[in-house]
C-alpha cells in the first residue's frame, strides 16, 4: 500500500517535562494498567470494527521537549513524506517557543495538522488561545492533569478525523480531475459539432457561407417579411463572365486562387454597402462553381439593390493578380427584391438566377432586375420543357422535307430532312424549341428519332418510287449528338434498321463545331465517313476560322448560309464571297449548296457563278412526307428551267449527286 493511500497514524507529542512524555509512550505506544479501559473507549468511539490502531503501540509517535525541536521533527518528516495526523503541545516550555509559537510554526509547515493543546488552569485561558490561533476544527484543549482514556480517545478521534479529510480531500481531487477532463471533453466536443456544423454552412475554399445556409437565411427573411409591415430583402445572384476559359487556361489551381480573391473582393464591397445603401445585415454565399450570392436583408427600397449591383461591378473590375498574372473579371448580376411576395427561398433563388442569364445574355458585365415578363417567360419555358420531354412518346414530331436542287439540271437530287413539332395546343416553331432541346440534353433523343424517321421516310420511297433511289437525304446533328462517342454506331444502327444505303445518307455539322476540339472532330468524322455516309458542312461562311482546317476534314459538300444569298442583291462583297467560297471548295474537290434562295435574280446570279446545288424557297418550302411525293412522281422534270450552260461549265454530279466532282474548276 502507498503513503498515499494507507491510513497515517502518526502523532508528535511535544512537551519540556520528561515524565509527561514517558506519560505519553504508555499510553500511545505500549500497555499499561489501564489498556482494558482504553479498549472499551475506543469500542465506544469506533465500534468493535474500528480501524484504529489498538491499545498495544498501533501509534506511531514521536517525542521532542521543545518547541523548536518538535517543528523541526515536523519539517524533516514532511519533506521526506512522512506527515503527522496530530500532535500534543504543552503550552509552557520555558525557555523556548511556548505552545502558541510553536503551533503557529508547526501549522506554518503543514496547516492540516490537528493540534491539542495540553494546558493547566493557570495557563492561558481558551478565549486567548482562540484570539491567538483562531477558531479552527484542527484545534482542541486538553486540561491537565489529564485523564489516560481521554488522551487516547483524542488521539483515536483526531487521526481518523485526519485520515477521513485526506480520503475525502483525494477523492475530491480525483473528481476535480474528472471534472476537468469531462469538461475539456465537452469542451472538445462543442468544438468539433462547431466545425462540423461550420462545414455543413460554409464553402470549403472561400469560408463564405454556402447554399444550405444562404436558404436558411432567405427563408428567415421570408418569415419575417410575413410578420412585419413594409420589410424588403433583396437577392443578387452573380455569375463570373467567361470564368471557364480562365480555368482551362490557368489551370484549376489559379483558377481556385481567383475565386477566393474575388469572395474577399465581394466580402469587402459588401461591407462597405452603407454608403451606398441601407439594410440590417447582409450576406455573401458562394453556391459553388464561379456562382456568389449577396443576401441584404431588410433594404429600405427595391432600387437599394442595385445601387450595391453597381457598386459590386466597380469593385470587380480592377485586375486580379493571381500567381503572377493579372486577370480581368467581370460578372453578371440577376436581383430578385422580396416585393413579389416569395413563400419558398428557393423561388427567390431561381428568379435571381433568371435575372442573371438574362443580364449575360444582353451582353454581359451589367445587371438585370427580374420582373413579372421574365416570370411569364420562365413559366411559359418550363411548360415547354415539359412538353418537349412528352412529345416523343406522344409523336408529336413530324419530318418535313425541303428539295435540294441541281442548279444546272434543275432537277432534285435530294431533300433536307427538317423536324417539326406538331404541339397540341399552339404551334412551336424550330427556333424556338431546338435551342431549349440543346439546353435541356432532350436534343439527343430528338436527333435519334429524326435519324430513324428520316433512313425510314428514305427506305419508303425507295420502295415506292424505284426511280427515285438515287435520291439522298440529309439529317442535321446537333453538337451534343455529334460529340456522344457512339454517335457513329448509332448512323450505322439507323441505316441497317430502315435497309438504306448509307451513300443515300448525308450527315450536316455546322461549322462552329469543327472549331471545339479538331482532334475529336477529325476523328468523329473519320469514323462516320468509313460507313460510307456523305459529310455535309452546314452554315459555312459564319465560323470565320474554318478555312485553316477544312482540307483536312473529310467533306463532302459545303453549304453557303443563307445569309450570304440573302444580300447577293444589295451587297457585292456577297457576291465575292459566294464566289471565293465556290472556288475553294471546287479546288478542294468538294461539292456546294447555297441555301436560301428565294428569288429569280438570286438563282440568276447563282447559275452566273457556277454553283453547283441550290437550296430554297424558289424551288420548294420544306413539305409534310406526302407533299414531298409529288417531287417524286416527275422526278425528271426540272424545277425550274436549267439554263444553258456551255458543257465545259457544268459540274459532273457523278454517281450520287453530292459526290465529290473531279472536272476542271469552271471559269
Amino acid at each position: 500500500m502507498s503513503d498515499d493511500t494507507r491510513k497515517i497514524q502518526r502523532i508528535l507529542v511535544i512537551d519540556d517535562n520528561a515524565s509527561i512524555i514517558e506519560d505519553f509512550r504508555k499510553i500511545l505506544c505500549g500497555g499499561t494498567a489501564g489498556d482494558s479501559d482504553l479498549d472499551l473507549a475506543e469500542a465506544a468511539l469506533f465500534g468493535d470494527n474500528s480501524t484504529s490502531a489498538a491499545s498495544g503501540g498501533g501509534f506511531e509517535v514521536d517525542f521532542a521537549l521543545q518547541g523548536r525541536l518538535g517543528y523541526e521533527k515536523l519539517l524533516e518528516n514532511t519533506e521526506a513524506g512522512k506527515p503527522y495526523a496530530m500532535s500534543f503541545v504543552d503550552m509552557r516550555m520555558p525557555p523556548g517557543w511556548d505552545g502558541l509559537e510553536t503551533i503557529e510554526r508547526l501549522w506554518a509547515v503543514d496547516p492540516e495538522l490537528h493540534v491539542v493543546v495540553c494546558t493547566a488552569f493557570a495557563d492561558y485561558a481558551w478565549e486567548d488561545v482562540v484570539e491567538r490561533l483562531g477558531r479552527s476544527d484542527k484545534l482542541l484543549l486538553l486540561k491537565k492533569p489529564f485523564d489516560i482514556a481521554e488522551v487516547w480517545q483524542l488521539a483515536c478521534a483526531l487521526t481518523e478525523k485526519w485520515n477521513l479529510t485526506r480520503e475525502l480531500r483525494r477523492e475530491l481531487t480525483t473528481q476535480q480531475k474528472l471534472t476537468v477532463e469531462l469538461q475539456k471533453e465537452v469542451q472538445e466536443r462543442k468544438a468539433a459539432e462547431e466545425r462540423v456544423r461550420h462545414n455543413a454552412f460554409h464553402d470549403g475554399l472561400t469560408g463564405l457561407p454556402n447554399r444550405s445556409y444562404l436558404i436558411e437565411r432567405i427563408q428567415a427573411c421570408i418569415d419575417r417579411g410575413k410578420r412585419q409591415e413594409n420589410y424588403l430583402f433583396g437577392l443578387l445572384f452573380l455569375d463570373l463572365d467567361n470564368f471557364k476559359l480562365i480555368n482551362d487556361s490557368l489551370g484549376h489551381e489559379r483558377g481556385d486562387a481567383l475565386l477566393v480573391e474575388i469572395a474577399a473582393r465581394l466580402n469587402r464591397c459588401v461591407r462597405s454597402i452603407d454608403t451606398v445603401s441601407r439594410c440590417d445585415d447582409q450576406t455573401t454565399s458562394r453556391l459553388g462553381g464561379d456562382e456568389y450570392v449577396v443576401l441584404l436583408d431588410g433594404i429600405c427600397k427595391p432600387s437599394d439593390t442595385v445601387l450595391v449591383a453597381e457598386r459590386i461591378l466597380e469593385h470587380l473590375a480592377p485586375v486580379f493578380g493571381v500567381d503572377g498574372h493579372d486577370l480581368l473579371v467581370t460578372a453578371s448580376i440577376g436581383i430578385a427584391v422580396s416585393d413579389r411576395g416569395y413563400d419558398k427561398a428557393a423561388d427567390v433563388l431561381r428568379d435571381a438566377d433568371t435575372a442573371m442569364y438574362r443580364a449575360k445574355a444582353a451582353g454581359k458585365a451589367q445587371y438585370t432586375m427580374f420582373d413579372q415578363a421574365m416570370h411569364a417567360s420562365v413559366h411559359a419555358r418550363m411548360q415547354m420543357e415539359n412538353d418537349l420531354r412528352r412529345a416523343i412518346d406522344r409523336e408529336e414530331f413530324e419530318l418535313y422535307y425541303q428539295p435540294i436542287v441541281e442548279i444546272s439540271s434543275g432537277l432534285l437530287r435530294g431533300f433536307e430532312a427538317l423536324i417539326r413539332w406538331n404541339h397540341p395546343d399552339n404551334p412551336v416553331f424550330p427556333d424556338q424549341f431546338i435551342p431549349l432541346a440543346e439546353e435541356t440534353g432532350l436534343i439527343v433523343p430528338m436527333g435519334k428519332w429524326v435519324l430513324e424517321a428520316a433512313c425510314r421516310q428514305l427506305k419508303q420511297w425507295s420502295v415506292d418510287h424505284p426511280q427515285a433511289q438515287s435520291l439522298e437525304m440529309s439529317v442535321n446533328v446537333s453538337r451534343r449528338q455529334f460529340f456522344d462517342g457512339g454517335f457513329s454506331a448509332e448512323v450505322a444502327r439507323a441505316l441497317a434498321k430502315a435497309d438504306v444505303s448509307a451513300r443515300q445518307l448525308n450527315v450536316e455539322i455546322t461549322e462552329s463545331m469543327i472549331l471545339e476540339d479538331g482532334e475529336m472532330v477529325s476523328d468523329q468524322l473519320k469514323r462516320i465517313k468509313a460507313l460510307g455516309v456523305g459529310l455535309h458542312l452546314d452554315d459555312f461562311g459564319t465560323g470565320y476560322s474554318s478555312l485553316s482546317c477544312l482540307h483536312q476534314l473529310p467533306i463532302d459538300v459545303v453549304k453557303i448560309d443563307r445569309a450570304f444569298t440573302a444580300t447577293m442583291d444589295s451587297n457585292r462583297d456577297c457576291v465575292a464571297i459566294i464566289q471565293a467560297i465556290t472556288t475553294l471548295a471546287y479546288n478542294l474537290r468538294m461539292q456546294v449548296v447555297v441555301e436560301g434562295v428565294e428569288t429569280q435574280d438570286q438563282l440568276n446570279r447563282l447559275i452566273a457563278l457556277r454553283c453547283s446545288y441550290g437550296q430554297g424557297y424558289l424551288f420548294s418550302q420544306p413539305v409534310s412526307a406526302k407533299a414531298a411525293e409529288q417531287f417524286l412522281v416527275d422526278i425528271e422534270k426540272p424545277l425550274f428551267d436549267p439554263p444553258v450552260l456551255r458543257p465545259q461549265n457544268c459540274v459532273s454530279s457523278g454517281k450520287r449527286p453530292f459526290a465529290a466532282h473531279e472536272s476542271t474548276l469552271p471559269v
